[in-house]
């Protein structure tokens, strides 16, 4: 007796779909090492790389305001180069002089080079400008995929928006899956030469 075993075309049709989609999603990472220079990500959130000035104090107010440069910034934080070393639990404001001010606290500080960087958990957004008004830009949405062009005040006023408007969501999606298609391209025509 012996047992022959079929194999029906969906589910080898499943099986090369999950190949590829295999295949997408480690093209995506390379692209991405290879965009940025570095390893691999492993956190748990996108960091939106920025160079903007910003004015940062610890509170309560206690230190005068000093310079700082936001260097990224993720949904839930910032990573800030500091002049001072600053204590871990440390609370911060940091000021976007007439457009927002970013409250948190500080989750690490370390020395780099001649200055110290500063991982900052938000905890509160004040914004001295009204909410963006309208729908954004193709422009501002691809850079935002991007991760490059806009400045940190602007990443989260994309963010706060793409929150309550369906539409910019749904925009911001075909951007992607576009800008995805384009680079999967890119790398498949890069390895046939």
């Amino acid at each position: 007796m012996s047992i022959v075993l079929k194999t029906d075309p969906p589910v080898e049709h499943l099986a090369q779909r999950l190949r590829h989609q295999s295949f997408t999603n480690f093209a995506e990472k390379l692209w991405d090492t290879l965009r940025h220079g570095r390893s691999l990500n492993r956190r748990r959130e996108a960091r939106y790389p920025t160079h903007d000035s910003v004015q940062y104090q610890i509170l309560p107010g206690q230190v005068p305001w000093l310079p700082a440069t936001v260097l990224d910034v993720s949904r839930s934080g910032l990573r800030l180069e500091l002049p001072l070393l600053t204590h871990k639990d440390c609370s911060i404001e940091s000021l976007w002089p007439g457009k927002m001010s970013i409250f948190g606290e500080i989750r690490y500080c370390c020395k780099v080079g001649r200055a110290y960087e500063a991982g900052v958990l938000i905890q509160g957004i004040v914004n001295a400008e009204p909410n963006h008004v309208g729908h954004f830009h193709d422009d501002q949405l691809s850079l935002y995929l991007a991760g490059k062009g806009l400045t940190a005040a602007e990443v989260i006023g994309v963010r706060e928006h793409l929150v309550s408007c369906e539409l910019c969501r749904n925009r911001l999606e075909e951007t992607q899956a576009l800008l995805n298609q384009m680079r999967t391209a890119k790398l498949l025509s890069g390895a046939e030469r």
